[in-house]
């Protein structure tokens, strides 16, 4: 297929990725200590990788991280994401899935 097509349909070296994450804080948590913790997520950890976040924040937090705009999440920062987590101590049943195409979010990879 010709680069101009793989652009067009978004495929190989024009693929747009992102993965899920599911993770629990601390039900001791107070509703402004959440707050914080999620302001410090967000603002110190995902927006400063060129990421962005989507998903349900409670109870269980389950979210999509994926590039802002057009591009690939790499194993990098999924691991630096995690890392970071778990650095909080107050986070746990940290699961980071595996990569998922924003095109074609069904197709089994081979």
């Amino acid at each position: 297929m010709k680069k101009r097509l793989r652009k067009k349909k978004h495929l190989k070296e024009f693929r747009d990725t992102y993965f899920d994450l599911t993770f629990e804080v601390n039900t001791s948590f107070g509703s402004e200590e959440r707050e914080k913790f999620y302001d410090d997520f967000l603002n110190n950890l995902i927006i400063p990788m060129g990421l962005c976040a989507t998903g349900s924040l409670e109870p269980e937090i389950d979210l999509s991280v994926g590039p802002y705009g057009r591009g690939q999440v790499h194993n990098e920062e999924r691991a630096a994401i995690c890392e970071w987590l778990e650095q909080q101590g107050t986070v746990t049943n940290i699961q980071a899935g595996k990569f998922k195409d924003a095109w074609y979010p069904f197709q089994v990879e081979a």
